[in-house]
């Protein structure tokens, strides 16, 4: 994806198996609403998970008046498993002209200052904040993705209840 970012939930055994019952049981009631009611419950799980991006960004360490632009354009996605978008859009934000999504990677992950690319520039390449500490296979962000890492557990277990809950209603009319 060129500008912005995707976030969804990652799909496991446990997913793929509880996504599979909802497929089979649209085909045999021959209900077109079983996976619209999944979309529409899972749409409100996902507004948790966005307001408290939103409010992470307000709250970021570094760059909280340029995460706060960029948090204007979380959006949340209409599927069957939770999904946000940040950063789209053709809305220009900052001065300069700048798209949120020319600026979610760095405010979220940061940059080096002085690094390529930014020689010569008026702020020596300080229009990020520095980079974020390593996690894992890459950096752990700033306000995005701890996020995400600190509700991961909450969003995974409504969701389960909730397609539970969804499951049996539906699975009572056939």
């Amino acid at each position: 994806m060129a500008n912005g970012i995707k976030v969804r939930v990652q799909l496991d055994d446990d997913v793929r198996q509880t996504l599979n019952a909802f497929s089979r049981l649209q085909r045999e009631t021959d209900d077109t609403n079983v996976n619209s009611a999944l979309r529409q419950a899972t749409k409100q799980i996902t507004q948790e998970l966005a307001t408290e991006i939103k409010r992470a960004a307000y709250v970021s360490p570094y760059s909280p008046a340029q995460a706060a632009k960029v948090a204007t354009t979380v959006k949340v996605l209409s599927d069957r498993i939770p999904k946000i978008g940040i950063g789209k859009g053709r809305a220009r934000i900052f001065s300069g002209g700048g798209k949120a999504g020319d600026v979610v990677f760095g405010s979220e992950f940061g940059a080096i200052p002085n690094g390529i690319g930014n020689a010569g520039m008026r702020n020596g390449g300080r229009r990020f904040p520095p980079k974020s500490p390593r996690s894992g296979r890459g950096n752990s962000g700033y306000w995005i993705f701890p996020t995400i890492k600190a509700n991961e557990k909450y969003i995974r277990d409504q969701w389960f209840k909730m397609t539970d809950v969804l499951l049996k209603t539906f699975s009572k009319d056939i």
